[in-house]
């Protein structure tokens, strides 16, 4: 008896290889899209550390001018 692929089981094969080929060429374009997503959500502009640190400060300050 020979091992015979059907139609369905070979065009699904392919699907699958053609499938993965597609993931593997589209793995660079969606790397740089999420590099550039993500650099746009942590950026963070240079006055905002040194204006945080501060306003943290005062906070800190006033906590101890009034007792609490």
């Amino acid at each position: 008896m020979r091992n015979i692929a059907s139609p369905l089981a070979s065009r699904t094969s392919h699907d699958v290889e053609d499938f993965e080929q597609e993931i593997i060429d589209q793995e660079p374009l969606v790397r740089s899209w999420w590099l550039a997503t993500t650099s746009g959500y942590i950026h963070v502009r240079d006055d905002h550390v040194e204006a945080a640190w501060t306003a943290a400060n005062r906070r800190l300050e006033s906590r101890f001018e009034e007792g609490g």
